[in-house]
């Protein structure tokens, strides 16, 4: 592990550990008993993301934090509690899965004996099925893959309005790509892959139209990945990208959870009002423009490593992967053409040792995949990169993929 990997790691770890105490603070102050229902030293409890949306939560429902604390507790000294089903009769319980039952938005008493969960409405004992949380094969992170009311609220639009999300058909369709990404990022590209498991144990894989939101990635929701698979002819390649990108997101929170030991300014100072070029129009906060260059950076760390490896034994996913670094090396190069000289007025040394490796890492791409990405015509790409669109104007040909 080189020294920037380190440096990733120690601060991701030091997030982390910050997050937890938060986490269990608020815990204590809710009900100072919590610590004998919960283990106080399972770290990997008090970063569960639900917690972390629970205090987030604008309006609380308390429904809500007992099936996270119910989860994860031992159920000889936290038998009995009230819990709601959602619109389709399911209860979810933190770190065990579903519990799915005929009735909908109803309230019911959960019992732990004997190692056996119980399900009383109005004191009769109801039947159910139980569907254990899914653990991606080869990871310890888990696919999220029914809706989860305490998460509803973060699923707005660009107006702010909350918009219905389509989860359960999305992770039934791409639970293979999605296994492949994180399995050719965990071989390919192992620390980085430590950071992706240790920064977002959970992840959604959705379906929405881009124009209403692309991602939900949120500090309010630290440590939940979210896949917008809106696009048909998604695959492994997509995922690699998004994987990289919107984990990318929940590292950097994380890494800038002390975001003065980074930034010297208030992460509400916008680029046109500090030393920058060409920046008069863009009118970004410091914060959201290196979030946006950091995931640039942890992309072309993912998708170089499948290319350097050949990985993709199809020319067409090899093609589209070159696209997709042709398009962030242009998205890159307009955010970093923004920096002048303001290195030391804007970042401490531990901000600007960022700065430098992901200029570092653009360079690198530029001058290893140029010969091949150099002649791409990108002028019909949306926002998002767009494979269909992209071949309309660059065919496969042999050289490029050879």
């Amino acid at each position: 592990m080189n020294s920037f990997q380190l440096l990733q790691h120690n601060l991701v770890d030091t997030g982390k550990s910050q997050l937890s105490e938060s986490v269990k603070l608020l815990l204590y102050k809710n009900d100072p008993d919590i610590f004998e229902k919960l283990d106080f030293e399972r770290e990997r409890i008090y970063c569960d993301p639900l917690f972390c949306a629970y205090f987030n939560s604008k309006e609380k429902n308390e429904s809500d934090l007992s099936s996270i604390i119910f989860g994860y507790s031992d159920g000889n000294l936290y038998s009995e509690i009230d819990l709601e089903s959602d619109e389709f009769g399911r209860i979810h319980l933190a770190g065990k899965g579903w519990i799915a039952t005929a009735f909908k938005n109803q309230i019911f008493k959960l019992q732990q004996s004997k190692n056996k969960l119980r399900l009383f409405k109005e004191g009769n004992e109801i039947d159910y099925n139980m569907e254990t949380c899914l653990i991606i094969d080869g990871t310890n992170i888990e696919l999220l893959t029914y809706p989860i009311p305490l998460l509803k609220q973060y699923y707005y639009n660009k107006e702010s309005k909350i918009i219905d999300v389509e989860i359960q058909e999305s992770a039934k369709k791409h639970l293979g790509n999605l296994t492949k990404a994180y399995g050719l990022i965990k071989k390919h590209l192992p620390h980085h892959y430590d950071l992706i498991q240790n920064a977002a144990p959970k992840c959604v894989i959705f379906n929405i139209d881009s124009s209403e939101r692309n991602s939900f990635a949120d500090p309010a929701v630290q440590g939940v990945g979210f896949y917008n698979a809106y696009q048909e002819d998604y695959n492994e390649v997509f995922f690699v990208d998004d994987i990289a990108h919107q984990t990318g997101h929940a590292i950097f929170y994380l890494m800038l959870h002390d975001v003065q030991e980074i930034l010297k300014k208030e992460v509400e100072v916008r680029l046109k009002d500090v030393n920058m070029t060409d920046n008069e129009k863009d009118d970004r906060t410091i914060y959201i423009w290196f979030h946006a260059l950091y995931t640039y950076y942890t992309t072309f760390i993912c998708l170089d490593a499948c290319l350097e490896n050949d990985v993709f034994e199809d020319p067409k996913k090899k093609h589209e992967a070159l696209g997709r670094v042709a398009f962030y090396l242009k998205k890159c190069s307009h955010d970093l053409n923004l920096f002048s000289s303001g290195g030391p007025e804007i970042f401490t040394s531990i901000g600007l040792q960022i700065y430098q490796e992901i200029l570092k890492k653009y360079l690198e791409m530029n001058n290893k995949w140029e010969n091949l990405v150099f002649e791409f015509d990108l002028s019909n790409q949306p926002y998002n990169f767009t494979y269909s669109k992209f071949l309309e104007l660059n065919p496969v040909k042999e050289e490029t993929v050879s």
